[in-house]
């Protein structure tokens, strides 16, 4: 007979904090493809007067990589170079594993804290051609590095710090 485990509160907040992301990230993701379509027709229609759309693709490519960032780091689905991992034993990956996630934690924070500075400090201007001010750009940037601090820290705790098992067969034969 198999029990299932109910998943506790901090797993539930995570997840409800992924969906959110995941909303953000697809809302942003349609923001680039609206961009990214006005461009087009401008270029091959020679339509006039949707210059904005460049900035709207770069700016919605911007921010969906800020706003995701947490979700992806949470779950080892980032980009990461692991190299190391064909030379050390198991428990050393799992210190580095561990030192990496508690620096990208500080330095989150420092990135957000500098972000929010910058929103408070009064920056004044506007985008060139969406004319949008520039502040919920950098509010966007603070709450992404706030939700990879946050997504670290709570998939630290719930993991009690420890590394989740994967294999590591693919990387030791890439290095071979």
């Amino acid at each position: 007979m198999s029990t299932i485990t109910q998943p506790s509160a901090l797993e539930r907040i995570q997840a409800v904090i992924s969906k959110a992301e995941m909303g953000l990230g697809i809302l942003m993701m349609v923001g680039v493809g609206v961009g990214v379509t006005l461009q087009v027709l401008q270029r091959y229609l020679s339509l006039t007067g949707v210059g904005w759309s460049g900035e709207l693709a770069m700016m919605s490519l911007v921010v969906l990589s800020l706003l995701t960032a947490g979700y992806l780091a949470a779950r080892d689905e980032h980009i990461t170079l692991e190299f190391i991992d064909g030379v050390l034993t198991k428990k050393g990956i799992a210190i580095v594993w561990l030192i990496s996630r508690v620096l990208v934690i500080v330095i989150s924070l420092a990135f957000a804290w500098a972000g929010l500075m910058l929103v408070n400090s009064g920056v004044t201007g506007n985008m060139a051609s969406v004319a949008v001010p520039k502040a919920p750009f950098f509010a966007a940037a603070a709450l992404g590095f706030i939700l990879v601090a946050f997504d670290l820290v709570l998939d630290l705790v719930i993991k009690r710090g420890r590394m989740p098992q994967r294999s590591l067969t693919h990387e030791v034969q890439a290095i071979s």
